[in-house]
């Protein structure tokens, strides 16, 4: 008994000893990327400036939807949505009423998480894909809205002022707001998932009918991942609509930026925090290597690569790392 609680000691002790070198090796990743993203910037060209941006973009949506469908279980289809009311917040409050853009950030996260709030009490007593598809007929309602209201600019969208900056340090300018604003969106889920809500969360992605039985207010915690979710894709598409300077309904509530990051956090892993960024910085860098290649067929060529990361890799890439730790 003795020797099997001294080996059971043992391991514990080598366990904890893992995880603390994994914690260290983790933190060292991330301080030597934030020096990356600091310093090589600099000595890009607008074209790879842009990619690059575009990947902090696509990270940070992907990780925003993940706090919906990875960690709380619910598969949103239409979290484009506040993506295009956080544009849409910017884009009125700029050129209607001249306030800074540093303000509208937080404003366009703000007012998609109220929508949130006000859709997501009728939309999650749905399950499965009664309630993906809700959230697919949502995004098309408020593209049809947007497209019909005069104080957004009709079909015709909202054009910004150009800031007075060089081309290429206003491209700096976004990538360091989009690179803070992914730092935000990361923190933000380590944060949650850390917290009694996470494992709130974490347990209706187990089994709703027992969370609810075990006393988790279940609507609470669902109607919470849905607007933190919110609040993170409406900043982001505040920073977008900066950086486009243009925005319209087509573009503000694209279903294709939809299914980007959806493919994005499947790819990398649901779940984790470092799987959406994974899956984002593989997905745009390998379409962006397609596309230069296979110009008639990139599209046909991305799509069966996805297909086979799905089928071989059906917990994303992230796996690859765990699997590795075993």
């Amino acid at each position: 008994m003795t020797d099997r609680l001294s080996a059971h000691a043992a391991g514990e002790i080598a366990g904890s000893a893992g995880e603390g070198r994994s914690k260290v090796i983790l933190a060292l990743a991330l301080a030597g990327s934030l020096l990356v993203l600091l310093i090589v910037p600099q000595y890009l060209n607008s074209y790879w400036l842009r990619v690059l941006t575009q990947v902090l973009m696509i990270a940070a949506l992907a990780s925003s939807w993940n706090v919906m469908a990875g960690i709380c279980g619910y598969f949103s289809f239409g979290n484009v949505v506040f993506f295009g009311i956080g544009a849409y917040t910017t884009a009125v409050l700029m050129s209607r009423f001249d306030v800074p853009f540093l303000l509208t950030i937080p404003l366009g996260g703000i007012l998609a998480a109220i929508f949130a709030c006000l859709t997501g009490l009728p939309l999650l007593r749905l399950r499965g894909h009664y309630f993906a598809i809700a959230t697919l007929g949502i995004n098309l309602g408020m593209r049809e809205t947007a497209s019909n209201l005069e104080w957004t600019g009709g079909g015709k969208g909202i054009w910004l002022q150009i800031p007075d900056m060089e081309p290429h340090a206003f491209s700096l300018y976004v990538f360091y707001m989009m690179s803070a604003m992914l730092a935000i969106t990361v923190a933000g889920v380590i944060l949650l998932l850390r917290s009694r809500a996470g494992y709130a969360m974490r347990a209706i992605r187990g089994n709703e009918t027992a969370a609810a039985v075990l006393g988790i207010d279940t609507t609470f915690y669902k109607v919470l991942a849905f607007a933190i979710s919110a609040l993170f894709s409406g900043m982001v598409g505040s920073i977008y609509i900066f950086w486009m300077g243009y925005i319209e309904p087509g573009q503000a509530f694209d279903m294709s930026l939809n299914i980007q990051f959806v493919m994005a956090g499947l790819m990398g892993g649901l779940g984790s925090v470092i799987g959406p960024l994974l899956g984002a910085a593989a997905l745009q860098l390998f379409s962006e290597l397609i596309w230069s290649h296979f110009l008639q067929i990139h599209l046909a060529v991305l799509g069966l690569l996805i297909i086979l990361v799905v089928l071989f890799l059906p917990n994303g890439l992230v796996s690859l790392f765990s699997r590795r730790r075993k």
